[in-house]
């Protein structure tokens, strides 16, 4: 019922050094105004969302695309309630996209694609009844993960980025991006 937000609270507002999605996330994200302060504000800052709804039976199990559309139909009623300016996807594999393009109802012309490493992230602007939301896609961040998504992420949500990095919103700008 809580197992996301024990989570996030153990692992990623604990700073445990041992998690390294949370750890790599926070690089990536606060870059070299990474601290223990801007961590945890950052923790605390964010909604988490788990994209796939239902239990995996194993940890070799993979979701399919059946189960990636069903959390996109669940994140989407999310984004109505939370308004966020930015939503950051971790995993940027075919079937996560695919089934978002689906739900979300995208064209796929609309999405950029850049290449990091041997990877491709991908970012767009979501347009929902009364407000537009960022969505970028990076590569899952547990394992293997390069720090040239730091740029790629600073790039696609720059508003978002910097107020998780310095806590203010930059002159003139809402967190979307719109003028204030």
């Amino acid at each position: 019922k809580d197992f996301t937000r024990q989570v996030v609270q153990k692992q990623g507002v604990s700073l445990d050094p041992r998690k390294p999605l949370f750890r790599n996330l926070e690089r990536a994200v606060l870059a070299e105004a990474k601290s223990e302060e801007n961590a945890k504000r950052m923790w605390r800052s964010v909604c988490y969302h788990n994209l796939v709804l239902n239990h995996m039976k194993t940890r070799a199990e993979r979701p399919d695309q059946r189960a990636f559309w069903f959390g996109w139909k669940a994140a989407l009623r999310l984004f109505q309630v939370l308004a966020p300016s930015d939503v950051l996807v971790c995993g940027s594999n075919r079937q996560k996209l695919n089934s978002f393009i689906e739900v979300a109802g995208c064209r796929p012309e609309e999405i950029r694609r850049t290449k990091v490493g041997s990877n491709t992230g991908a970012s767009l602007r979501l347009h929902l009844p009364d407000m537009d939301i960022g969505v970028t896609f990076i590569r899952h961040p547990s394992a293997f993960f390069r720090r040239e998504w730091s740029g790629f992420i600073h790039e696609a949500m720059p508003s978002c980025v910097q107020w998780l990095r310095t806590g203010t919103i930059p002159k003139g700008r809402g967190l979307n991006g719109r003028e204030s």
